[in-house]
């Protein structure tokens, strides 16, 4: 954000979001199990409420902004993005038959990529375009409080989406004949040693 601070420290100061992200992705399957698909609906909107307290920061501090002024609002951040993405991962896969998950994974991961990849996209060009050609201090916080005003209102619009999940996404029941046919690759098994023996 321009606040001139070396890579170290600016890496530490990103310590408090990843800290969240991680124990959150941890205790997710709790969230998942009580909530079901609404834990993502959780996720999405306390990640909302993070940016938007980014933007109110960065507005509140203007030019003295420093990265720890933010830590309250990346911890959101991170408690927010920990909570969904573990259980929309979970029921994104929860009905896919199990010949097909490794192909619906795929297609997962490279929607999760082409997402993110936009996000930086959309919400770069929004800073950059407001930077300006002499950036300052208190231009890049006024670019990041732009920014981060789009970002949340695309967080609340995700958020919103996600109350279209149904409420309960239970894990899908085989059928019969799939249930039958490891039995059947059983039997004809040993018939096929004896024909080739």
């Amino acid at each position: 954000m321009g606040l001139g601070q070396p890579p170290l420290r600016a890496g530490i100061e990103a310590l408090p979001l990843a800290a969240a992200f991680t124990i959150m992705s941890i205790l997710s399957p709790r969230f998942s199990a009580r909530l079901g698909p609404r834990s993502i609906t959780l996720g999405a909107c306390i990640t909302t409420l993070g940016t938007i307290a980014l933007a109110i920061t960065g507005a509140r501090y203007g030019a003295s902004l420093t990265g720890w002024d933010l830590a309250p609002a990346t911890v959101l951040i991170g408690t927010g993005q920990g909570i969904a993405l573990p259980s929309l991962i979970g029921a994104a896969l929860t009905h896919v038959p199990p010949q097909r998950a490794g192909a619906a994974a795929g297609i997962l991961t490279t929607t999760q990529q082409f997402g993110a990849a936009s996000g930086i996209a959309v919400i770069g060009a929004v800073f950059y375009g407001a930077l300006g050609t002499a950036p300052s201090t208190g231009t890049f916080v006024a670019a990041m409080v732009l920014a981060m005003s789009v970002n949340a209102v695309l967080a609340a619009a995700a958020a919103t989406v996600t109350l279209l999940l149904p409420r309960r996404t239970a894990p899908r029941q085989t059928s019969p004949a799939e249930r039958s046919t490891p039995a059947l690759e059983e039997r004809s098994t040993p018939a096929a040693a004896d024909a080739i023996g």
